[in-house]
């Protein structure tokens, strides 16, 4: 524990430094360890200029007794306290975590644990993963991997599907499907006027050929008719910001 606690010191001041870096935009992090997420690691990112706050952690389980297995240096109750402590600190921090179910002598009482703690933390993301020593070689684990991408794969198709249908019985017109980027900077106004059903002043916001702040569109070819999504890119992936809206132009 003060090992990662003196690596997590290490680790804001270098942060700090960098955040003063001219021309930096923004600064973010990929996977703690509860255990480095003290309170002065905290006060320093929380002081930041460019902080993106968004906080990727290393859960695994919400079972104590799992963590211990696994050889983690932390608890799930040290997890909360280190997320409630940036909660804290950083009012707009949000979080996404990788979790591991199935781990040897996983009990229920374990599962409903680590459920609790999703629970709890509302997490952004959650990374899930199914144990296996060996994936090669257990074909058990293999064939529940490859079942539930091709599951995800046709909820993503039909989910697709049933928003092209509803878009397209609006108006019997060709739909047309496109991902416009702006810069960070928009995405709150952006965000508000997608909120208040305010769609046509999208078109005042400059678009970017690259940005961290995507609007997802699939609209009718006469642009009577559109679904609109708004996603910010966090770490690794573009993260829904708002519900998909159906509206009349």
């Amino acid at each position: 524990g003060e090992g990662r606690s003196r690596y997590g010191m290490a680790l804001a001041e270098l942060l700090t430094e960098v955040d003063l870096v001219p021309g930096i935009c923004r600064v973010s992090m990929g996977s703690l360890e509860p255990a480095v997420m003290s309170v002065p690691f905290v006060e320093k990112l929380a002081a930041m200029e460019h902080l993106l706050p968004h906080f990727h952690l290393s859960v695994q389980s919400g079972s104590s007794s799992v963590l211990r297995r696994m050889r983690r240096r932390y608890t799930a109750e040290a997890a909360l306290e280190a997320i409630a402590r940036v909660r804290s600190a950083i009012p707009e921090a949000t979080f996404s975590a990788d979790i591991i179910v199935g781990f040897p002598e996983e009990t229920e009482e374990d599962f409903v644990d680590t459920l609790d703690v999703v629970e709890k933390v509302n997490f952004e993301q959650v990374f899930m993963f199914i144990y296996s020593r060996n994936i090669e070689g257990n074909m058990l684990s293999s064939a529940m991997i490859f079942f539930g991408i091709i599951f995800v794969a046709f909820a993503l198709f039909f989910f697709i599907a049933k928003l092209n249908s509803e878009v397209y019985t609006k108006t019997n017109s060709p739909i047309v499907k496109r991902e416009l980027y702006f810069d960070t900077a928009d995405f709150y106004n952006i965000k508000n006027v997608i909120d208040g059903n305010d769609y046509k002043s999208i078109e005042k916001f400059k678009r970017v050929d690259e940005g961290n702040v995507q609007l997802y569109v699939l609209h009718s070819k006469d642009k009577k008719f559109a679904a609109l999504q708004l996603l910010k890119y966090e770490p690794f992936d573009f993260i829904p910001q708002t519900d998909i809206k159906i509206q009349e132009f």
